[in-house]
């Protein structure tokens, strides 16, 4: 389990990361200065909704990644495992 909370840990300071650098840096940067496109001037917006799903889903993943290893590991005769 010590992998799991490892990995669920190591997203959540991958999660606080980027929403300080997008709601700090990224969106101020585009709200003061829009891409120009054909269509007109665009600027970045972000859907609270799509960052939800993003940040549970990298939770989800993050902690079957911690778990896939450490549940091989424990299968393995602890022997064989010194060994190689």
């Amino acid at each position: 389990m010590s992998y799991v909370f490892q990995a669920a840990f190591y997203a959540s300071l991958g999660i606080i990361a980027g929403e300080i650098i997008i709601h700090a840096f990224l969106i101020p940067y585009f709200i003061q200065n829009p891409l120009p496109m054909p269509i007109g001037m665009v600027s970045l917006v972000l859907v609270r909704q799509d960052m939800v799903f993003g940040i549970v889903s990298m939770i989800v993943v993050s902690m079957v990644s911690g778990f896939i290893p450490s549940w091989m590991v424990t299968r393995q005769n602890i022997i064989k495992a010194i060994w190689g």
